[in-house]
């Protein structure tokens, strides 16, 4: 089992020194030491970074660094009900999920869920999580004294939330069984979910030797020069102390007189003057009463060794841990008899109604005269004490734990499995036409096949998106105005490909998560255009770094190529990352993930088949007269961009050498626009100049009509590639649709085609090998026909729209389900889906808080420079350049990144001062993201090498 404890009660002010923490922190580490082959993972705040540290070092020798995961949560997001605070709460809530599902452990175990009323502690339980939630239930005593502790609307508003969320919790992990008991009588809980795991006393109570100084120190520090009775605590109406101090005013004079009553607990000045005031009345002597007021935890331990008598008069108790504490350290101990203390005291000849001062005076008037008696108690809390221990708790922790992961799961409802019978509503993202774009043609193709399942509005920033051919029902929508109504959309789907017209589209799906459809794997082109556009300041530098690290950064502002770092580099990792799932039309995507980034997106890929509209096929003799083409002419086409990446130069040459390409009845034609750069005009040069070489030609932009003329004239296709960006050929699925058969070489996608239903060449093929093909094709001319039929078979058959659509449902609704993000919507208006107004610089800080801490960063092997020694220097040039050099050193492919350990020991990116090395300066700054490290890391110390 992977478990992370959720430690936040170890760090909250409330709770940190106080029982809840003592018993957090003391049942962690014992779990941690006695894992039982477990996995133990620890989530810490980092709001409350004085702790960190200290919990780090205690946890040192059972708990790696990687496996301390540090959250960054929004602050001032504590209940106390301010309207400008609310929003912070609900997204600090949902991304602490979210983060929680990221590390995907398979149980998480909330240390306390009662934090968070007035500090920056998030705790919750979402009872659609895919996380097994375990709880730590102290008592429901609130609930049981709810005049007394919930008066006041805010926090009774607060408290029984929170009981409703224990409610939702797979297991409650009770530190009684009153508390067992009452949890399963007050809140219905069923039975085999409550488990009593008990408690102890940490390891310093214990006996001291009577010549032990702190002994003598304690009573002399505070005042104690009798035999004194003695009370901690706390200070609260259900701890009877006015009933404690009655009982012992009321003791007979000779026994009162020989003894004192200590109060050992932070008493405040009202409290103070209150308690003594009523000692007054009572007749106590000035001495007789001893309000210690804080003591530290020695100190605690030298009056428990020190005291004759320790009583325990609480009317209500969780555990009751100070009689506990006081039985480890030898004394004897008596207390009320009722709740959970009778399990701690462990006999009833110790126990007194604590609603009764008389039977509280009679059993310390026992007590304090009957030397017999008092002896026997001494023995007995040697005897009871030992009956707990933190590796019993753990134990029973694990045991629970385990049995409930294995089969006593609460069944959980299965979310938003939608179907054609009830259909969400979904935001389309995606260009439409009329923009020059194949993924606008192909989204306006998809779209009526998938309205059978989706409610569909199309969100585009194209004023003059057609609306002809879309189904009834669907609206085209602005960006705005989707940003402003997000929250109506149960899905949204993006389309995301490697050009201008997807620059709208990061900044959405970093605040409005949804399932991202990857045309094409390589994003560095769009980068590149958003930055040079200025829709984002220095956008390729960044998602260069955040992709590929400090190297691939360093590499490309030295080289000074831009189009060498676009084309070598995919940039395109923090897309994935933000991704609620992942779809492309071929496997070849998802194994260019995995290459450059390691299998972190296995489970949020899909592979949905490129879906082509089935056109018909037209008769030659219909369409040829009007290309300029004989009839019973031999014609072979190249469709799509004439360009390097396709080989067209190869074609070319090939074509000029074979026996069709010296007959004058066949044709090669490039259906596509040229390219506009050196590559297109040396082709288009190269054809002009061959005058014995007179059947080739290039279209140019082709329109619709046109390009399936020559779709109806062809007969046989030539589609090649090379430098696949992880994009799937329309081209080459159109003229398959056709019924054209279709030469191709295993290059990216390509190579996952079926060998019956298209000629595959090798990757890397030569003009030899294409002129041999080109004569096959004129020589076998009369069997291509029935070759064409099974290419048309094979495409009708994976690469229909509706059974792509289907496929799309099925992977949106998955994605759905396993959701990373949630109802996390915190930047800019999107948190209008919150319905709570937010400041947008504040929001936007909050999603870029969010965005980069749900990254799968473990996926990734990294090394990591720790340029700790380095964090807050001024650099001189030697040392920039030490630094410099150390960087390049390292390959293109490697994620090496600097990193720092703050103040908190907490590990953040060296952003700044990488930036500072290659002397940058990004217009928004960077962001100090924190990380965790990871066994695979390879961490490298640099020392300061120059002075600074």
């Amino acid at each position: 089992m992977k478990l992370l404890i959720d430690l936040q009660a170890c760090q909250t002010p409330s709770s940190r020194t106080r029982g809840i923490g003592r018993y957090s922190m003391a049942l962690a580490l014992a779990m941690a030491e006695r894992a039982r082959g477990h996995e133990v993972h620890l989530g810490l705040n980092g709001n409350f970074p004085d702790s960190i540290a200290d919990i780090r070092q205690r946890f040192a020798q059972w708990v790696p660094p990687s496996r301390v995961h540090v959250w960054e949560l929004p602050r001032f997001a504590g209940h106390v009900p301010l309207p400008e605070r609310a929003w912070r709460r609900m997204a600090a809530e949902a991304l602490r999920l979210a983060l929680i599902e990221a590390i995907k452990p398979d149980a998480v175990h909330i240390a306390s869920l009662m934090e968070g009323y007035d500090s920056d502690a998030v705790a919750s339980v979402d009872p659609t999580s895919p996380v097994m939630t375990a709880v730590t239930l102290y008592d429901l005593i609130p609930l049981q004294h709810a005049k007394m502790y919930l008066a006041h609307a805010q926090v009774d508003d607060w408290y029984r939330r929170k009981i409703s969320e224990l409610a939702k919790a797979d297991l409650q992990l009770a530190i009684s069984e009153s508390s067992r008991q009452e949890a399963i009588s007050l809140l219905g809980a069923p039975a085999d979910i409550v488990e009593n795991v008990l408690c102890d006393a940490d390891a310093p109570f214990r006996k001291l030797d009577a010549a032990d100084g702190s002994r003598s120190a304690a009573r002399s520090k505070f005042a104690l020069t009798r035999p004194f009775v003695m009370y901690t605590g706390g200070i609260d109406f259900r701890k009877n102390i006015e009933g404690l101090i009655t009982a012992f005013a009321e003791l007979p004079g000779s026994i009162r007189a020989a003894h004192q009553l200590a109060i050992v607990c932070s008493v405040k000045p009202d409290e103070r003057i209150k308690l003594e005031s009523l000692a007054k009345t009572l007749g106590l002597e000035s001495d007789a009463l001893v309000l210690t007021g804080f003591v530290s935890d020695q100190e605690m331990i030298a009056l428990y060794n020190e005291c004759t008598l320790f009583v325990f008069p609480s009317w209500h108790e969780g555990f009751g841990l100070p009689a506990l504490e006081a039985m480890r350290c030898g004394a004897p101990v008596i207390g009320s008899n009722c709740t959970s203390i009778p399990e701690v005291i462990g006999r009833d000849d110790a126990q007194f109604d604590p609603h009764s001062t008389t039977s509280i005076r009679d059993l310390i008037a026992k007590a304090l005269t009957d030397t017999a008696f008092l002896a026997d108690l001494r023995a007995w809390s040697t005897t009871q004490s030992s009956r707990f221990s933190w590796k019993i708790s753990a134990e029973k922790a694990w045991v629970a734990l385990e049995r409930t992961l294995a089969g006593h799961l609460r069944t959980r409802p299965e979310q938003g499995h939608g179907g054609p019978s009830s259909r969400p509503r979904l935001a389309y993202v995606s260009p439409m036409p009329p923009s020059r774009s194949g993924i606008a043609d192909y989204s306006a193709g998809l779209l009526s096949a998938l309205s059978k399942y989706y409610q569909i509005d199309v969100v585009c920033p194209d004023p003059d998106v057609s609306t002809v051919g879309l189904p009834e029902g669907t609206r085209v929508i602005s960006v705005p105005l989707f940003v402003e109504y997000a929250h109506d959309y149960e899905r949204v789907l993006y389309h995301f490909g490697n050009s201008s017209f997807h620059g709208h589209m990061p900044a959405l799906l970093s605040v409005i998560p949804g399932t991202v459809v990857l045309h094409d794997f390589f994003l560095s082109g769009l980068a590149w255009h958003m930055q040079l556009t200025a829709q984002e300041a220095d956008k390729f530098s960044r998602e260069l770094l955040y992709s590929h690290g400090a190297a691939a950064l360093v590499a490309h502002l030295e080289r000074g190529d831009l189009e060498a770092s676009i084309y070598q580099y995919p940039s395109n990792r923090r897309t994935l990352d933000n991704a609620d799932g992942i779809i492309s039309h071929s496997r070849h995507s998802g194994e260019l993930a995995e290459a450059w980034y390691g299998p972190a997106y296995d489970k949020r890929w899909a592979v949905v088949p490129l879906a082509r509209p089935d056109t018909g096929i037209a008769a030659r003799e219909q369409v040829r007269p009007s290309l300029g083409v004989g009839v019973d002419d031999f014609v072979i086409c190249s469709f799509g961009f004439v360009a390097n990446t396709k080989l067209s130069d190869r074609i070319y040459d090939a074509w000029c050498l074979s026996e069709p390409g010296r007959n004058r009845q066949c044709h090669l034609v490039f259906v596509g626009q040229n390219d506009a750069g050196p590559f297109g005009k040396a082709l288009g040069e190269k054809i002009a100049a061959r005058t014995d070489i007179k059947n080739v030609r290039i279209t140019g932009y082709a329109s619709t009509e046109e390009y399936h003329q020559w779709l109806g004239a062809a007969d046989a296709a030539i589609q090649l590639r090379r430098q696949s960006r992880g994009e799937t050929s329309a081209a080459v699925l159109d003229v398959m649709m056709a019924g054209v058969p279709v030469v191709v070489n295993a290059h990216g996608s390509l190579a996952e085609l079926s060998t019956e239903a298209v000629t595959m060449l090798p990757d890397d093929v030569d003009v030899p090998r294409l002129r041999e093909m080109f004569n096959t094709l004129w020589r076998e001319r009369e069997q291509l026909p029935a070759r064409g039929r099974a290419s048309r078979d094979y495409a009708l058959a994976h690469h229909s729209t509706e059974q792509a659509a289907r496929l799309y449902w099925q992977a949106i609704e998955r994605f759905h389900r396993a959701r990373r993000h949630r109802d996390i919507a915190p930047a800019g208006a999107a948190v209008t889906r919150l319905g709570l107004a937010v400041h947008p610089s504040d929001g936007m800080a909050v999603g870029e808080m969010i965005r980069d801490q749900l990254a799968p960063a473990d996926s990734l092997t990294r090394v990591l420079l720790d340029t700790t020694a380095w964090h807050g220097k001024t650099l001189d040039a030697v040392a920039k350049a030490h630094l410099k050099a150390l960087l390049r050193d390292y390959s293109v492919s490697t994620f090496v990144m600097p990193f720092y350990r703050d103040e908190n020991d907490v590990a953040r990116y060296a952003v700044s001062l990488l930036l500072d090395v290659l002397g940058q300066t990004w217009q928004h700054g960077p962001y100090e993201r924190c990380i965790t490290l990871d066994e695979r890391d390879t961490v490298i110390v640099v020392p300061l090498a120059a002075k600074s």
